[in-house]
């Protein structure tokens, strides 16, 4: 089984996710730079209906730290409902999809077809 997306004009590599209970799919971008599982904009957090979970502080690249509202969502991923995600609140327009879904995953990030693929390993079942 494979989620397979596209790499958009940016040159961000995009998937689109389901949420589970919800029809309509969420683009992300998959950033091997985070390592958490989600990251939303608020906007989409509320429609969501997501449950808040905690607040905690996180560490972005540049070093700083910054206090984050953490929800606890579901989501559809290769095919299956998943266990419940920790989705991090943030400001910005466009969400994450970062190393934790990735775990005993394939990425593939074709430039050149502006191809997506996340293959599941056999180990990841």
């Amino acid at each position: 089984m494979k989620v397979v997306g596209k790499v958009n004009p940016r040159g961000e590599p995009l998937i689109r996710l389901k949420s589970h209970g919800n029809q309509k799919r969420t683009s992300l971008i998959v950033d091997t730079g985070f390592n958490g599982e989600l990251c939303l904009p608020r906007n989409i957090i509320k429609k969501l209906k997501l449950e808040l979970y905690a607040s905690e502080y996180f560490e972005l690249a540049d070093g700083n730290l910054v206090l984050a509202e953490v929800f606890k969502g579901y989501i559809e991923w290769f095919g299956e409902k998943i266990k419940p995600v920790a989705v991090i609140s943030t400001g910005a327009k466009q969400g994450l999809l970062g190393t934790q879904l990735l775990k005993a995953s394939i990425l593939t990030v074709n430039f050149a077809k502006v191809k997506v693929v996340i293959e599941r390993t056999d180990s990841s079942r």
